[in-house]
């Protein structure tokens, strides 16, 4: 776990620092959760984790609260979310969510099976609906797998059913 929370030599150097994280994400085995909140990560920064994230599957829980995140990072995030497989909890407090984030993080649903929790407040309430039943749906297929059961009732139409492991979260 590595909480930066507030951390003033990240908030000095934070688009250098977080392209040096992303690229250590590229090889991270261990790495299961990341505090980057109130970190002044921009989307310049946010780009470079993004892409490591696509290709990420350990990393569980990952906090970007209270930075200045818009909406193109924003997008670029909940694009590589579509073939992240080990997020369980996104936290965005604190940063601006409008239609267009909305919509594509629920595209995101469409292939991302396994993120059970975003924390955020988007402007657009019409969507919460919406977003609570994906995150349910994932987390039914989440504890079908934990218990060994079939989940393919609950895969996206169109979608095969990708081979989903019991995901062991340390505390």
């Amino acid at each position: 776990e590595i909480n930066l929370h507030s951390s003033v030599v990240w908030k000095g150097k934070s688009v250098l620092m977080m392209n040096k994280l992303a690229d250590a994400m590229l090889r991270n085995t261990k790495l299961t959760s990341i505090n980057l909140s109130d970190c002044m990560v921009n989307d310049e920064g946010l780009r470079f984790l993004t892409a490591a994230l696509a290709k990420n599957g350990t990393l569980f829980h990952l906090c970007l609260s209270q930075n200045k995140i818009g909406r193109p990072a924003l997008l670029d995030l909940g694009a590589a979310l579509a073939t992240n497989t080990g997020l369980i909890s996104l936290d965005l407090t604190g940063i601006r969510v409008d239609s267009s984030v909305c919509a594509c993080f629920a595209e995101t649903f469409n292939t991302n099976l396994t993120l059970l929790k975003l924390i955020w407040d988007p402007e657009v309430r019409a969507y919460n609906l919406k977003f609570t039943e994906l995150l349910n749906r994932n987390c039914e297929i989440d504890r079908a797998v934990h218990d060994g059961r079939p989940f393919d009732k609950l895969v996206p139409l169109g979608l095969t059913p990708p081979e989903l492991k019991p995901r062991v979260v340390p505390d």
